[in-house]
């Protein structure tokens, strides 16, 4: 099985996360984007899991682009985002309230 590392928004031991990794679970895990490794890939996948990782990525648009392009037709494409109210959407929603726009901050 192989893994890839999102570009995540705090820092990362990459190298200690990639070790522990394959020394645990056995995964081969490649330090690099899913933007950077859809770009070389050579074969598709028939599926892809993004669980709980999408609200940390920099920029979500590209890295479901990017998994749309890594899957073949008729793949599936499982996304597991956490829904609980945090800082961001409390301010986000009662920035709506005050200005009459869209609380989605993350767009």
């Amino acid at each position: 099985m192989r893994a890839v590392l999102p570009r995540l928004s705090r820092p990362v031991s990459v190298p200690a996360r990639c070790e522990y990794a394959r020394s645990r679970h056995g995964l081969v895990v490649l330090p690099r984007t899913i933007e950077q490794y859809a770009r070389a890939a050579e074969r598709p996948f028939d599926a892809i899991v993004l669980n709980a990782v999408l609200e940390h990525v920099y920029d979500p648009d590209s890295m479901i682009a990017s998994c749309a392009g890594l899957t073949r037709p008729g793949a599936v494409v499982y996304i597991d985002v956490p829904r609980e109210p945090n800082l961001m959407t409390i301010v986000g929603s009662r920035a709506a309230n005050w200005t009459g726009t869209a609380s989605n901050m993350f767009v």
